[in-house]
């Protein structure tokens, strides 16, 4: 099912966005996405941040109210 709708471009919600799925549709589909995640996933918010180690979860981040969107380097996926 999740092949199904990344090869039609289907928008999605964070039901599919366990770390499992994220996995697959970005090293073995090659795509990339735009998926809402848990306030338990673990991330950074740079490159530098990632290749450094340094990680944080969701819930334990400030973040900006006025900004809804963020690139992020999830923990074990190696690229945003």
């Amino acid at each position: 099912m999740v092949k199904e709708g990344v090869i039609n471009n289907h928008a999605t919600d964070n039901w599919f966005g366990s770390k499992a799925n994220m996995v697959h549709i970005h090293k073995d589909l090659q795509k990339s996405f735009i998926i809402g995640i848990k306030s338990n996933h673990t991330l950074a918010l740079s490159e530098n941040d990632a290749k450094n180690g340094w990680y944080e979860q969701v819930r334990a981040l400030e973040l900006e109210e006025d900004i809804i969107a963020h690139t992020v380097w999830l923990k074990g996926l190696g690229s945003p």
